[in-house]
This record gives structure tokens, sequence and C-alpha cells, in this order.
């Protein structure tokens, strides 16, 4: 018997030396960092070329390959047209020396027809010394030379030049929240294209911007804390702890930003921090509902609106006493909500209820029950047009519906189901957060058109300078 196992202990290792996966699952490293590998988009030269990737792996100065998690495994003019997340993963904290690329096959087409490219042994290396640790991610642009790449007696030569990308100016900058990959990522609301990656800590889940102070606020429901970012430097310049077990979510600010509101799904309450000082300081605590999972600064001063899924109500509180002011039943998880234009309206979706509830503020009563379709997940009113905008978990489309009859009138195309939705006032774009597909997307609300796609691990939820 003990023979058996030490042979079927010696086929496993030999199946492990052989096998390859094309992805590596992340992991949770501690005290690492974040790295991601972006690819930008082929230039003219490489049109022609096909490149089938096997891994990207980070190179630690002692030539250890840390290997990381494989976004793009086909590399050509049709998946690499725009910049593109080639791989990216939480690795060791300390120094690197690049990374290293393994190609599986290439190809190249020309007027003769596809030229089959056998790749040489071993991975490219692309020379590109960072460091990461806690506090520090890398992110990496490399471009796919086709000029310097060869063939040669020992076969095809990929090479890859790396780069960093350019600051951005605070006005172009849209932030989305990745909480597997603990990080925030910045990206241009004109190209789409990531500039950077700020390290918050861990599970960075909900953003809320202070645009007269450049600051940005992030939930961390892992750390149970919320940081405060610099959008300026790109940096957190303060973190401020919670209570344990508080797994902060949805953040709100009021009192033109004097105040920042946190529900803590945890342990089902709201905290009150004065945001108008450098440092946050939490004021007050109040006990709502239960699970309470978002926030909603209402159109009139001083008063906040909580969504508890978990006891299916809605709730009311005044500030700054904190009193709970109203509560309202809602069946079925009530998860989000928005403001009519007025704010006569408030229009709720639900985590298991295929209906949209139309609560009227002033009376707080439920004055009607619209069928929208099961698993709803995100809701955004235009406050100019009034039209309410819904996106579906499990839906590939986010509908449009007319406020006064809620009848849909237009349709747009997300292809996977949607996470979060906001508006970029400066160009009229619906901003669409894609979890399953790891992709933010800007449309034109006015011919639906693709303005930018944006590749991110694992979107959570986005804020841009200039939304509305």
């Amino acid at each position: 018997m003990k023979t058996i196992w030490i042979l079927l202990a010696a086929a496993a290792l030999l199946a492990a030396g052989r096998a390859k996966p094309s992805k590596v699952a992340p992991i949770e490293v501690q005290d690492g960092g974040t790295v991601a590998v972006y690819l930008k988009p082929l230039g003219a030269d490489a049109r022609g070329l096909s490149i089938s990737l096997e891994g990207v792996s980070a190179t630690r100065e002692d030539g250890t390959a840390i290997p990381l998690s494989l976004s793009l495994s086909d590399v050509s003019g049709e998946t690499a047209g725009r910049q593109r997340l080639l791989a990216w993963g939480a690795i060791p904290p300390g120094s690197y020396t690049g990374l290293a690329v393994r190609v599986k096959s290439a190809s190249r087409k020309g007027a003769e027809g596809t030229v089959s490219l056998t790749p040489a042994e071993g991975p490219a290396s692309v020379p590109f010394p960072f460091s990461v640790n806690a506090k520090r991610s890398a992110l990496v642009a490399v471009e796919l030379d086709a000029v310097a790449s060869h063939l040669d007696e020992s076969g095809y030569h990929a090479v890859f030049t790396p780069s960093v990308p350019g600051k951005l100016a605070v006005g172009l900058q849209g932030v989305v929240s990745c909480p597997t990959a603990n990080v925030l990522a910045v990206f241009d609301k004109v190209s789409g294209q990531v500039a950077a990656l700020i390290p918050t800590g861990r599970g960075p889940s909900s953003l809320a911007i202070d645009a007269s102070r450049n600051r940005l606020y992030v939930s961390l429901t892992r750390d149970d804390a919320v940081a405060t970012v610099d959008l300026l430097a790109g940096d957190v310049i303060g973190v401020m702890a919670l209570r344990a077990g508080d797994e902060p979510g949805s953040l709100a600010l009021l009192d033109n930003g004097g105040t920042l509101a946190v529900a803590n799904t945890g342990s089902s309450t709201v905290a009150l921090l004065d945001a108008s000082g450098p440092t946050l300081i939490e004021r007050r605590r109040v006990t709502v509902g239960s699970g309470p999972r978002y926030l909603l600064a209402d159109k009139t001063p001083g008063r906040l609106w909580v969504f508890n899924a978990l006891d299916d109500t809605v709730s009311l509180l005044t500030l700054p006493d904190g009193l709970v002011a109203a509560t309202v039943g809602s069946s079925g998880g009530p998860i989000r909500g928005q403001l009519n234009r007025t704010g006569s309206r408030l229009y709720v979706i639900h985590q298991t209820s295929p209906y949209l509830d139309v609560l009227d503020t002033a009376s707080f009563t439920i004055v009607q029950r619209v069928f929208v379709g099961p698993a709803a997940s995100a809701i955004k009113v235009d406050s100019q047009s009034d039209r309410v905008y819904l996106g579906f978990r499990d839906s590939g489309s986010i509908e449009v519906f007319e406020p006064t009859t809620f009848l849909p009138t237009d349709r747009f195309s997300a292809d996977s189901g949607t996470g979060y939705l906001t508006i970029e006032g400066d160009g009229n774009k619906l901003c669409v957060v894609l979890p399953q597909s790891g992709e933010v997307r800007l449309v034109r609300l006015v011919g639906k058109s693709t303005v930018a796609r944006t590749d991110v691990p694992e979107p959570r939820e986005a804020a841009l300078l200039g939304e509305r």
C-alpha cells in the first residue's frame, strides 16, 4: 500500500510539472502588493501578428518567478486594438527585476497568407525594476515591439517594451474600486486608459468624491476602516479605523462635504464622520435596520436615506442629530435607490424582488410597484432628463424608463451583468461597471456609442470627477 501511495504521489508531481495553466487564481499575500500589466494598443507594424500567451510572471531579484493571473491570453489586432489588462496579481513584498512572458504560439498574416512562427524556448524577458508592498503597487505598461521581435534559428522571439503611464490631470480622472486586488484603478475618462493604481488596504468598495477638496473617500470592508485619498497626489493620506465587525460599505457625503456617512453592514449601524478637518472623526453612530446596504443623500439638506437589505425597509435619518425620522417597508431586500429630479419620488430596487418601488418622500408611502424584471442590480436617474437607467446582474442590457408611465423607452447593450451605474456630466456619458467581464465602459447617452472601455481586475464601483 505504501508503494502505491508513493507511485501515485510521483505521478501527481510529474503531471504538475507538465501542466502549465493559462490562468492563476489571485491569492492573498501577507504584506504584499498588487502588480498589473497593461498591454498598449497594437501599432500598425504589429497588426498582422497573433500571439497566444501561456503566462506572465513577475521576476524577483533572486530569479524566482511569481505567476500572475493571465487576463488576456490571445493578442491580435482584434483583441488588442485598445489598452488591455494583460495580467495582474498580488505578489510578495520586495524588489523585482521585471517580467517574464511565456509565449505558447505565434503567427503572422501577410499577403501570401498566415505563417506560423514557432516560439523560442524560454520566456521573453521584460526588464523593468519595481517594488511592491502593502502600501505600494506597480502598474507596468508594455508594448509589443513588432520591429524588434524577430525569427532566428532558435525560433520566434517576441519583444515587449515596458513603460510607466503618464500622470492624469485631476479633471480627467475616473476611479474604480477593485476589492480583490486591494487597489483603486485611476483611468482617463476620455480614452479609458488606466494611468495609476492606488493601494488602499483590504477590500476597497464604495467611493465618495469631494470635488471641492480633490479628495476621495473609500470604504475598506475587510479592514473595518475608511481611507482618504488625495486625488492630486494619487496617495492615501489617512485611514480611519471603525469598530471590529463593522464591514463598512456604502458612503454618502452630506453638508457640502462636511459629513461622511458610512453604512456598516456587519453592525447594522450608520457612522457619521466629521469630514471637515484634515482627518476623519466619528461624531455619532446610529442603529438602523438589519444589513444597511446603501446610503443616499436626500435633495433636502440634512436628510439621509438608508436601504436595509436584510429587514426589507428603507429608513430616513435626519442630521446632525442622527434620528430615524421614518421607516418604510419595501419587500425583497432593498439594495439601491435614486431620487427623481425634484426629490419627490424615491425609486428602490431589490435583491430578490423583480419589482421597483416608487416611494413618495413627503408621505413616506409606497405609491407604485413597477415590474422591471429579476436581478436589478444598479440604478441611476439622470438629473437633467429624469430618465431612469436600470442595470441587471444577470442580463447584458441596461433598460431606460420614462419616469411618468415607467414604460421602457430605450435599451443599452452591456454584454454582461451590470454592477454599478453613474453619469459623467462633462461628456454626457453613462458609466457602466461590469464586474463579470472586468470592465468599465463609457457610453454616450445620445447615440449610445461606446466612447471608452477600461479593463480592471474585478471592479466594484466607479466615481468620476464631473459626474452628475
